[in-house]
């Protein structure tokens, strides 16, 4: 499976939320686990945590029913999945 630039990740992510389309995605959390989840993002920009600025993802979460922030940089995988309302 191709590795995604950090360039194709936020052209998808763009489109994701230009066209109301969810992801499915391979996320690295903070203990090198491996997580997948189908999110419906909402906002990217360039965010902050403990001081260290990051470009950050916001969306709403499916499997964890919350908004949840992700760091564009952990996110390993991503296909686009159906629309949503």
């Amino acid at each position: 499976e191709k590795t995604l630039s950090r360039e194709d990740k936020i052209k998808m992510i763009e489109s994701a939320i230009r066209d109301k389309q969810s992801l499915q995605i391979t996320y690295l959390k903070a203990k090198d686990e491996k997580s997948r989840r189908v999110i419906k993002p909402l906002v990217m920009g360039e965010m902050e945590y403990n001081d260290h600025p990051f470009l950050g993802l916001e969306a709403y979460c499916v499997t964890r029913k919350e908004n949840r922030t992700f760091n564009v940089d952990r996110i390993l995988e991503m296909t686009v999945e159906q629309k949503y309302v």
